[in-house]
């Protein structure tokens, strides 16, 4: 079972040693450098622009390492209280155009499985609309691709809905709905994992429920009303 249990991008790679999330190479956040500086310069100026059309949700969550904790709830819709995992993400957009997803989830024991994926939009004239996008694709960034990639719908102004697909199969093995609450201060995520459950017929074998902060989350925190229910409502 804990296996399974994973944020977006985790399924099959391996488990590593605890590393320090967040990147190892440097990436340029548009949105601080726009606003730390008096005027954008035209080219940083276009690229946040494109930015904002490319991605509408993913640009206001982006440059962001946002941590937290997952309430695993089984098939039969029973939380499972005792398992307790940790993780969290960060979507880094450059030129406004190409996007990074790095996540992590820590186990109980301390081990800590994290993957890198990759995509990009083309440039798309300013004057588009961002739901005319066709899904984003993001890929492993690991020398044999990995074996799944991801589908990401962006619906604007808080809303991501994500497939992750099994790339010899074709089978969507989790979907995904990850929202921007209170105030955009939090990320929930509800991921829903899919099984074929011996047959054609695919069938729901566990749920994740996460909220995600800008900064680390005990796991405390869920009973303590300090965060609110998963809904964010």
């Amino acid at each position: 079972l804990i296996q399974t249990l994973i944020l977006p991008g985790l399924h099959g790679f391996s488990i590593s040693p605890r590393k320090p999330l967040l990147h190892r190479q440097k990436t340029t956040d548009l949105k601080s450098s726009a606003s730390s500086s008096p005027s954008p310069s035209p080219q940083e100026q276009q690229q946040l622009e494109q930015q904002q059309i490319n991605f509408p949700v993913l640009g206001r969550i982006s440059g962001i390492e946002w941590n937290g904790a997952c309430r695993y709830v089984n098939a039969e819709l029973k939380p499972l209280t005792n398992l307790k995992l940790v993780g969290g993400l960060r979507y880094d957009i450059v030129n406004g155009t190409e996007c990074t997803l790095t996540s992590f989830l820590t186990f109980p024991n301390g081990q800590t499985r994290e993957v890198v994926m990759q995509g990009s939009r083309k440039a798309s004239p300013l004057s588009s609309s961002p739901s005319s996008h066709s899904p984003l694709r993001l890929d492993s960034a690991a020398p044999d691709g990995g074996p799944i990639f991801m589908l990401l719908s962006e619906i604007s102004p808080d809303t991501v809905i994500i497939n992750e697909v099994e790339k010899t199969s074709g089978k969507i093995i989790m979907t995904s709905s990850l929202s921007l609450v209170n105030g955009g201060t939090e990320l929930v995520q509800i991921s829903h994992e899919v099984g074929s459950g011996g047959s054609t017929a695919m069938v729901i074998e566990g749920h994740q429920v996460w909220r995600l902060r800008q900064v680390p989350i005990e796991f405390d925190d869920f009973g303590s009303g300090r965060i609110g229910d998963t809904t964010g409502r």
